[in-house]
This record gives C-alpha cells, sequence and structure tokens, in this order.
C-alpha cells in the first residue's frame, strides 16, 4: 500500500515544486517592472515640460505656427503648431529658454520661459497682424503642400420633400478659418480638404439673440 503510494506524492511534490517556482519568477517580474516603473518616475521628475497655445488677435487658433526653442542663444528645437494652434516642448532640462513664435504676415514675438524639474509651463500666446509698412518677402515658387487631411466628400442632394431636416454645427471651431488665411498669406492655395465651410462661418461673432428653454 504505502509503496504504491510513493509516485503519488512525489508528484505532488514536483507539482508544489512548480508552483513555487512560478510564484518566484512572477515576483521577480513584479518588482522588475515596479523598480522600471520608479526609475521612470525619478527621470520624469527631474524634466519639465513646455505646452502652449497660439491664438490671433480675435481669439482664433493658428495651426502651422513655427515655434523655437532657444537657449543661451542656441536654437535648441523647433515644432509647428496642430490643428487647434497647440505646441508641446517635452522632457527639457530644467533651465532659462526663449519661445519665439512667427508666422508670414504677423508680428513675431519671443517670450522667457523658466523651465523647472516636474512641472509643466503653460502658454497663452497671441500673434497680431503685421503692419502694412512692414516688409513680407514672398518667393517666387510657392512651397509644396506636404499637410494631410481628412477627406472630405460632398453630400448627395437631398430632396426637402423627402427628408425636410437638416443640421449645421454650432460648434464654436476657428481653425480652418485661420489654416485657409495661413495658406493664402503664403501665396498658395490651401487644399480643399482643408476647408471647412462651417468653421469659415463660425469664426467670427455674430449679434444673434440667445435661445429660450432647453434647445439650441
Amino acid at each position: 500500500m504505502w509503496l504504491g503510494l510513493l509516485p503519488a506524492r512525489g508528484l505532488l511534490t514536483a507539482a508544489a515544486e512548480g508552483r513555487s517556482m512560478r510564484h518566484h519568477r512572477i515576483g521577480v517580474l513584479v518588482m522588475s517592472v515596479f523598480c522600471l516603473a520608479l526609475a521612470g518616475v525619478r527621470a520624469q521628475s527631474s524634466v519639465g515640460d513646455i505646452r502652449g497655445v497660439v491664438t490671433d488677435s480675435s481669439g482664433g487658433v493658428m495651426p502651422g505656427v513655427t515655434i523655437t526653442l532657444a537657449r543661451a542663444a542656441h536654437t535648441d528645437r523647433t515644432v509647428v503648431t496642430d490643428e487647434k494652434g497647440r505646441f508641446a516642448f517635452l522632457a527639457l532640462e530644467p533651465d532659462r529658454y526663449d519661445v519665439t513664435v512667427s508666422m508670414v504676415g504677423f508680428r513675431p514675438i519671443t517670450t522667457p520661459v523658466t523651465v523647472t524639474a516636474g512641472a509643466t509651463v503653460a502658454l497663452s500666446l497671441r500673434l497680431d497682424v503685421a503692419d502694412m509698412s512692414e516688409s513680407v518677402t514672398v518667393t517666387a515658387a510657392s512651397p509644396a503642400v506636404n499637410e494631410a487631411y481628412d477627406r472630405i466628400t460632398d453630400n448627395q442632394w437631398t430632396e426637402v420633400a423627402r427628408k425636410p431636416l437638416s443640421t449645421f454645427s454650432t460648434d464654436v471651431d476657428t481653425a480652418s478659418y485661420s489654416n485657409v488665411r495661413r495658406f493664402i498669406t503664403q501665396g498658395q492655395a490651401p487644399p480643399k480638404d482643408a476647408v471647412r465651410i462651417e468653421e469659415l462661418i463660425n469664426y467670427f461673432t455674430f449679434d444673434y439673440p440667445d435661445t429660450d428653454g432647453s434647445e439650441p
């Protein structure tokens, strides 16, 4: 009887040892991940970020604006604002920087910024249109368009008698107007998919009375 149980006990012991080894490996893996995460947090806490948005004098966001980051009179990085006029410089060493905003047809501005470890500097920058007396140099050849936009498909003709309801965007999004103006200012036609009519209209302020009730 006892001899017959010996192999089963051996199997149980081997299974227990296998579970112990798996638990040990899992523990080592968890500790490794924890250490890596801790190292990443420490590394992030030793640097800082700069985030901002660029608008024009009327408050419209400005995509395609060149933002230059300089430190000690040396250019460090250059980025371009996105379709919402936003930009970011990440993982910067703590120091004093100069943020320069420039775009054709607008007066450039330079803002000093002090970056500290573990902190994010938030900037809200405004560009004003350049005076007519300021010279603007435009090359003979228009720059090639290398920006990508979501394709806009024209709606099919709809008979009002069958579909009397229609919708129109009420969100105040001014990106398309500023983007189209940027292309025209640079002497080139904007891509057709960059032109969104509702955003061109919503760029302006209309003196309409407020609606009554809960419906827009």
